[in-house]
């Protein structure tokens, strides 16, 4: 995938599909922030409509966001992976506060990855249906991290590093994991 390096400083991107169905908002790309405060925005509009597809985004050192907002339409999916070789979904976070918010969404992360790092990272998905599916993953290093996930979870993992975190949950079903870290 092509890649675009936003180096260091602030930065915020916003990113609104064409007014059509069946379409995805990032497709194919990689993006790279460096170090600084950092809001990567993706506004779902139609029916259908993925944000992140086959893609992956490095947030970078810092106090970090990435929100997708579905607006409630049917079949919005925020994050989601492919099912061949090198066709995954990944959000990296780094050394910070990471909040990654995704809402209005029928699914949260289809075979996508939340790998966050250390931090106090705060992750809030609200699914109409499938929160986490197909594989899909939330990691958090050590740090006092809140994770809060409505909708189902199935045959997906949530697994948060050493800290004092928090974590709330929707109807897991099966071959879900939730593992963790040690705590205070």
């Amino acid at each position: 995938p092509s890649t675009t390096d936003f180096g260091d400083g602030n930065h915020s991107l916003t990113v609104t599909p064409r007014q059509e169905a069946d379409i995805t908002a990032l497709s194919g790309v990689g993006y790279t922030f460096g170090k600084g405060t950092d809001n990567l925005t993706i506004n779902l509009n139609k029916e259908n409509q993925t944000g992140l597809k086959n893609a992956w985004v490095d947030l970078g050192a810092g106090a970090n966001s990435l929100s997708v907002t579905g607006g409630g339409k049917v079949g919005a999916t925020a994050l989601k992976g492919g099912a061949g070789a090198g066709e995954g979904a990944l959000v990296k976070g780094g050394a910070g506060v990471e909040k990654i918010t995704l809402s209005g969404v029928e699914t949260g992360l289809d075979n996508a990855h939340l790998d966050l790092g250390a931090g106090n990272n705060i992750v809030d998905i609200s699914a109409s249906a499938k929160a986490l599916t197909n594989g899909a993953s939330i990691v958090t290093g050590a740090g006092a991290d809140k994770i809060n996930v409505s909708g189902v979870i199935s045959a997906s993992s949530i697994d948060t590093g050493h800290g004092n975190d928090t974590l709330t949950l929707g109807k897991v079903t099966d071959a879900a994991t939730i593992s963790l870290g040690e705590g205070k």
